[in-house]
């Protein structure tokens, strides 16, 4: 009976302890007057704060490093109706392992019915793994909002905090950082091209993080590979303390992100009045319906390689012709303006012959590049000419992308000097045109939104969606107009010396003729530290290192010039044209202290229409910046066919 009585009474304690540590699995309670859920996600600690009025798509904010650090942004989207989320690889350097570990958490959350996109919040440490995460697979976030983030391991911890070092290289697996690719400083073009907005908050007197180190190298990478990303850097504050006394700021962006994700429906903007239909696209929406097949290219700069207007305007001619089978071709390249389209639009689209409908911007990057004027007007027309030279039946559509600087120049209802030598163009060869510039700046001097809103040049999906509802203007004003039974005849070129005849010569092409200190490289990797955009690397090109490197070029046309990177080394070249005296021109560039930037850079574009001789070599002299005298060559720039 003794014996009877212990084992009850071990039974009794057993299960008493298992009610006990299944309660302590999840236990609930209140944080800062919301209820609080603690649990277990293989093993690490999991928090799961809800909302006393959840909105309707269950929207979620994800902590993966500091709960309950300076938290008021925090607690303001509790009173919103977002789920506040934690989940702990505070000390895991957002090692692939960690990644794992988040993917898993994620989806334990979406047996939960939150929302499919998340709005990442990382601090310090944090921010690595959540701008990691994201980079991983942005269709599942709305937002990224960072504060100061870690971005480089190599600027934190840093080999000065040894144990923390110690322990970042053992999570990692790796004896040293040499041939390390796991930073998010290097990790970041599927976030940017995705277009999901980016918020960076740091202090400019941060030492243990410092900006200079970290978010501003991220953040300078992501908006040149074409990312929505902003930052608000805090005058002399220190690592300490992050985020904002008032709430407004961070809160507001998370939920407008969140707003935009989660929406399906247009936002209202008020009406679209800039634009032209002049011609339209009446042909090509008539071919989708009764053929039942298109072909659709876009060709542009970084707001046309980032994911948004493009993919909206895809969306709505399947809209429109959901029986209708569509190839799109997509040809956006960061940085490059017209005149780049001009010269490679027949090696890198060669498909663009058999295009229905073309969508082309270019005001941005020609203004941003200098190309005004002529320069701007010559570039535009190449690549249309192009275009309708090698397919008559194409119909173009003319955008006018908005940035900072185009902004200040639409001032007072002023029209910028870029967008005037584009529609220019547009108007010679009757194309529609929409002036997006002039649409977002008086849509933001009437207050109807402001220019944060937007997205700034790289937009947020709320620009995006004002941009393609501009195309969306150009389809239905076109579908009142009669469909011609033929094509109009070609005029003349706006200017002769347009490049409608462009063209690239290959560096290893038999009319270049390397006389000294040129290599042609076969996969190219730089040899000075310096970014390099992924369509740029292991590439074919030319490159010399040092001054006084010489070559020539034969080649047929009315203009000659070349495509080259300019990166940290970038040198100053000197060029002569049929014995001509020898000019100068400096490649480094306001941006190639840390990136290989892509230029096109025309040496003379009035020449006879024959052939000619250009004699190309790096000088000694170097721009101050310039950390040498470098020049790597992509081709020659020729207006002429060979």
């Amino acid at each position: 009976m003794k014996y009877v009585f212990t084992l009850s009474c071990l039974l009794l304690s057993a299960c008493f302890c298992a009610l006990i540590e299944a309660a302590n699995a999840n236990e609930k309670k209140l944080w800062n007057g919301f209820e609080r859920e603690d649990f277990k996600i293989s093993g690490r600690d999991s928090i799961l704060v809800s909302p006393q009025n959840p909105r309707k798509d269950k929207a979620w904010i994800w902590r993966p490093a500091w709960f309950d650090a300076f938290p008021n942004a925090d607690i303001e989207l509790l009173k919103r109706g977002f789920y506040l989320a934690y989940f702990d690889v505070t000390h895991l350097y957002a090692s692939p392992r960690s990644m794992d570990l988040m993917d898993e958490f994620y989806y334990a959350m979406q047996k939960r019915g939150l929302s499919k996109k998340v709005a990442l919040e990382g601090i310090s440490r944090g921010g690595a793994a959540a701008l990691m995460w994201a980079n991983r697979d942005p269709s599942k976030v709305s937002c990224v909002y960072v504060d100061a983030p870690v971005c480089d391991f190599d600027s934190w911890p840093g080999q000065s905090r040894k144990k923390l070092y110690a322990d970042f290289l053992k999570e990692w697996g790796i004896k040293d950082t040499r041939n390390f690719s796991g930073n998010p400083i290097d990790n970041y073009e599927r976030l940017a091209q995705s277009g999901v907005p980016v918020l960076i908050v740091a202090g400019d007197a941060d030492v243990d993080v410092p900006y200079s180190k970290n978010g501003e190298i991220y953040k300078k990478r992501f908006f040149d590979s074409g990312g929505n990303i902003r930052s608000i850097v805090k005058a002399g504050c220190a690592h300490h303390p992050h985020g904002f006394e008032n709430p407004e700021e961070i809160a507001g962006f998370i939920e407008d992100s969140q707003n935009a994700a989660s929406s399906n429906k247009t936002e209202i903007y008020g009406a679209i009045t800039r634009f032209k239909v002049r011609g339209g696209v009446r042909k090509s929406l008539k071919k989708f319906a009764e053929q039942r097949r298109g072909t659709v290219a876009f060709i542009g700069g970084s707001i046309t390689e980032m994911r948004g207007w493009k993919e909206n305007v895809q969306s709505e001619l399947k809209r429109r012709f959901p029986e209708t089978e569509f190839t799109f071709l997509e040809s956006g390249i960061s940085s490059l303006g017209s005149s780049a389209h001009a010269f490679r639009i027949l090696k890198d689209i060669p498909q663009i012959a058999s295009a229905d409908m073309v969508f082309l911007e270019a005001a941005v990057n020609d203004d941003t590049n200098g190309f005004y004027g002529k320069y701007a007007k010559r570039g535009y027309e190449g690549v249309i000419r192009h275009i309708l030279l090698l397919n008559p039946d194409a119909e173009i559509v003319c955008l006018h992308f908005a940035s900072d600087e185009l902004l200040k120049k639409c001032a007072n209802g002023a029209i910028p000097d870029v967008i005037k030598s584009h529609e220019e163009i547009a108007s010679h060869y009757k194309l529609p045109s929409v002036n997006l510039s002039s649409e977002v700046a008086d849509k933001i001097a009437s207050g109807i939104f402001g220019w944060e809103k937007f997205g700034g040049t790289h937009p947020s999906p709320f620009g995006h969606k004002l941009y393609s509802e501009g195309v969306k203007k150009v389809f239905d004003a076109s579908e009142q107009l009669p469909c011609p039974e033929n094509n109009p005849p070609l005029p003349l070129p706006a200017d002769k010396f347009s490049y409608f005849n462009g063209d690239l010569i290959g560096p290893d092409s038999a009319s270049v003729k390397c006389k000294s200190g040129w290599a042609m490289e076969r996969s190219w990797t730089p040899k000075k530290k310096g970014h390099v955009r992924t369509r740029y690397k292991n590439i074919p090109l030319l490159e010399t290192g040092s001054g006084g490197s010489e070559l020539s070029v034969s080649f047929k046309g009315s203009a000659i010039g070349v495509y080259c990177l300019a990166g940290p080394d970038a040198g100053i070249i000197e060029y002569s044209i049929d014995g001509s005296r020898f000019k100068k021109i400096d490649t480094f560039t306001r941006w190639s202290r840390d990136l290989y930037l892509p230029r096109i850079i025309v040496f003379d574009d009035e020449l006879s229409d024959g052939q000619h001789v250009l004699k190309l070599k790096t000088s000694y002299e170097k721009n101050p910046g310039s950390l040498g005298n470098s020049c790597q060559i992509i081709g020659f720039c020729v207006n002429g066919k060979q």
